[in-house]
């Protein structure tokens, strides 16, 4: 798989736009979804329940009570412009995951994390659901620059909950629970950054390994083939790691990014056809079990560099 995998369903934005409608456009995201009646094969209607349809090409996104209201992409992502106009961020990546049932907007912070030539770039990512099942939220995503890896880890609350933000209320009202996430964003950044740095600094020896690998995978079956393929191939990674960055040799950021290289990467998802596989791959990446095992692998590694 080519890197930037995440960016299959999705747009690099130009420089320096100034609304999320001009990013919108330029990933092919002005589309609109209505709401119409479901009939069943004698014509008749099922009471109560609506399809949320996408108007450019009909496609059913989901199915809701008639109460739902649709939030348009246009409108939904207004409030960032006051950031972006403000110099606090830039527009960088939109895109939708399936057929348009979530659309994601990524914003990049201006500073950078560095541990020697190892960069960390700061997103916020912000999605949209038309399914149904969910209002506007909000992910910090670190990106590892030069190895495209997501490095989107959370402290503390559920990691696929991200932060709500409400569809109703007036602009002003978003614009200023907008502000408390860039306020946010500082305070995980700040946090991340000296987790991220006891990982880069601290010895992380083979026994360590071994238990890494026994607590952090303990849902697996680890006599199998492909649990032990999974191994030899995190451990390749391992190698190409520190070959890139001698200076994280045995230690636990080394393991860590070469897991999260194999999720994003190398762990497959299932699909009728490679359209599908990649749209699953992506919300495994930001919202499923791709996200738990970086978790999981990320926590493991915290707690043993306290051994």
């Amino acid at each position: 798989m080519s890197r930037k995998i995440w960016l299959d369903f999705g747009k690099i934005l130009s420089k320096n736009l100034k609304s999320s409608f001009s990013a919108l456009q330029e990933a092919s995201l002005t589309w609109d979804v209505e709401l119409k009646k479901i009939k069943v094969v004698d014509g008749s209607t099922i009471p109560d329940k609506v399809a949320i349809v996408r108007k450019d090409n009909n496609v059913v996104l989901g199915i809701v009570n008639t109460k739902y209201k649709c939030i348009q992409n246009s409108q939904v992502f207004s409030f960032l412009d006051d950031i972006v106009q403000q110099g606090k961020a830039s527009f960088y990546a939109a895109g939708h995951i399936g057929q348009g049932e979530k659309v994601w907007l990524l914003i990049k912070l201006h500073d950078e994390i560095k541990f020697d030539t190892d960069t960390i770039q700061k997103f916020i990512m912000f999605s949209n659901s038309h399914d149904g099942r969910g209002c506007i939220r909000a992910y910090f995503l670190p990106l590892r620059m030069q190895t495209q890896t997501l490095l989107n880890i959370y402290f503390g609350k559920r990691v696929e909950q991200g932060i709500q933000l409400r569809h109703v209320g007036n602009v002003n009202q978003r614009i200023n629970e907008s502000k408390k996430i860039i306020d946010l964003a500082e305070t995980f950044y700040d946090s991340f950054q000296q987790k991220a740095e006891k990982l880069y600094t601290t010895n992380f020896k083979q026994k360590k390994v071994e238990l890494f690998f026994s607590n952090c995978f303990e849902t697996y079956s680890l006599d199998s083939t492909r649990t032990k393929n999974t191994f030899k191939r995190i451990y390749d990674l391992y190698s190409k790691e520190i070959k890139t960055f001698p200076k994280s040799k045995e230690t636990a950021w080394a393991w860590f990014n070469a897991v999260a290289d194999f999720i994003d990467y190398e762990r497959l998802s299932k699909g009728k056809n490679s359209q599908e596989k990649i749209s699953n791959h992506l919300e495994s990446l930001f919202w499923g079990s791709g996200l738990l095992l970086k978790q999981k692998a990320w926590d493991t590694l915290s707690s043993l560099n306290k051994l």
